[in-house]
């Protein structure tokens, strides 16, 4: 009897402990799914490891890509970018199987990698296919060096460095030894960059107004030629020998077929008369002048090592075709700026002068021709980068030619007997235009049309207009330092 009743009991917990096996599997395998699907998974830390690096590879390949002005590069780059991204995206999330994408994006990028190699060996090709030079520079005809002003400061030394300096559009060589006097820049000759305050006077008006105190005297050709060997010349006489404002004759008559022969004949007696590495430094339509020269005749043996124009239109402005509309709105935006009528009055004569001597640049002929789709455009086609030659461009960003400073007055019962507060315009800003917006243009170029499209071309932008940029120290001597570095390569 003991022995049976042993044998149920045995036979009962054995039952038993079965049963509880059971509802402890039941139990506790949701808990342990719940806490291993908690747990890294060593495949998914190593797919997410590897998008991140190819995202480090995505965006050190940006400068190889921008550098190649393609637009089926940079589309090909945002795509395999955006690929990369959403299956990052979706690790992260726990989408089940998304690792299995990585073999095709490892093929992506792959093929994107060989296919910028492929476009910047292309360049490559086109850049030593280049002849230089293209043909023997011509001499100038009798008595052009005194026609045209003929400028030149030569050191002891004719194997230093030699700095040829073009200048822009219905100018001067004023334009690198005195800016601040050149007939088309004194009108916007002053420091933007400083607001002097006014003498607190009691006013005969409720308001009383001032500017921008006058340009700094720095010009290129004190500070290059304390070194170097350089020169320039007068493009169009008649502008050179005008007292005051040149006629609209004699400035109609300064367009770009008219005033580039003269840059040939410069050049060509500059290298005649020196043997040093040569740097062009162009100013503003310059620039498109000097980009003629080079395609026309090549580095003149390996002497030109260098170009470097200062807020050229090189891909043209918007301004050339539309320059009345640019007048239109730019009167609107002065009464904008200055609401009170008999202010604007007041300073009318001050601003029209400014906008006339502006504007009128890019209504003349000279000015038209500087559209995207005439001068620029003949002079970049067929043209190349030339092997050994250094391409550096300088853009500007600021539209402002000065600040007029406005003291407004509110009459009271008691002493003082008046109020003050003091008020600060920037002129000229025109959205209109990307030329005259802040942040985008000089004025008459925008900074994106002062590049050039070439791999390896350096560009500098800078917080200057159009004229601001011939007087302003800091862009003087880096160009200096940059001429003065050719000399020290040569060495």
């Amino acid at each position: 009897m003991k022995i049976k009743t042993s044998n149920i009991s045995i036979v009962t917990h054995w039952r038993l402990s079965i049963f509880a096996m059971v509802v402890a599997v039941i139990t506790v395998a949701p808990w342990t799914e719940a806490f291993a699907a908690q747990l890294p998974n060593a495949a998914d830390s190593n797919c997410m490891q590897e998008l991140q690096n190819h995202l480090g590879l995505m965006q050190r390949l940006v400068p190889d890509v921008r550098a190649l002005n393609n637009k089926s590069a940079e589309t090909a780059w945002v795509n395999v970018n955006n690929e990369v991204i959403r299956l990052k995206t979706e690790v992260q999330s726990g989408r089940p199987n998304a690792c299995a994408q990585l073999p095709k994006i490892r093929t992506n990028i792959q093929a994107l990698q060989v296919n910028v190699k492929t476009e910047q060996e292309k360049i490559s090709q086109q850049v030593k296919s280049v002849p230089a030079p293209v043909n023997e520079l011509p001499v100038g005809p009798n008595g052009w060096t005194a026609r045209h002003g003929w400028k030149a400061k030569y050191q002891a030394d004719l194997t230093k460095p030699v700095v040829l300096l073009i200048h822009g559009l219905v100018s001067t060589q004023q334009s690198w030894t005195n800016p601040r006097e050149q007939w088309n820049i004194k009108k916007i000759a002053y420091d933007p960059k400083s607001e002097p305050g006014l003498q607190d006077v009691h006013p005969t008006h409720p308001f009383h107004y001032a500017w921008s105190p006058g340009a700094p005297g720095h010009n290129f050709w004190d500070a290059l030629g304390s070194e170097l060997n350089i020169a320039t010349w007068n493009q169009t006489p008649c502008i050179a020998a005008a007292t005051g404002i040149p006629s609209n004759t004699c400035l109609d008559s300064d367009t770009f077929e008219a005033a580039y022969p003269t840059a040939v004949w410069a050049l060509q007696k500059l290298l005649a008369e020196t043997t040093g590495p040569v740097t062009i430094v162009a100013h503003s339509r310059g620039g498109l002048i000097a980009r003629r020269l080079l395609k026309e005749y090549g580095d003149a043996g390996g002497r030109i090592r260098q170009l470097i124009t200062i807020h050229s239109p090189n891909n043209g402005t918007s301004l050339a075709t539309k320059p009345d509309n640019a007048y239109a709105n730019l009167t609107a935006g002065l009464e904008k700026m200055i609401p009170e009528r008999e202010l604007r009055n007041n300073v009318a004569e001050f601003t029209s002068e400014m906008q006339n001597g502006l504007l009128n640049i890019v209504g003349l002929s000279g000015g038209r021709e500087l559209g995207a789709n005439m001068v620029p455009k003949q002079v970049a086609a067929g043209e190349k980068a030339l092997p050994g030659l250094s391409y550096i461009t300088f853009g500007g960003t600021s539209p402002t030619l000065l600040r007029l400073h406005i003291h407004t007055y509110t009459f009271t019962k008691h002493p003082p007997f008046f109020t003050k507060t003091r008020g600060s315009i920037p002129f000229i800003e025109l959205k209109a235009f990307n030329e005259m917006t802040m942040g985008k243009g000089d004025t008459l170029v925008t900074d994106d049309s002062a590049k050039l499209p070439w791999l390896g071309a350096q560009h500098f932008s800078n917080p200057l207009h159009h004229g601001e940029v011939l007087w302003t120290a800091s862009v003087i001597n880096h160009v200096k330092n940059l001429s003065e570095g050719l000399g020290k390569r040569a060495n």
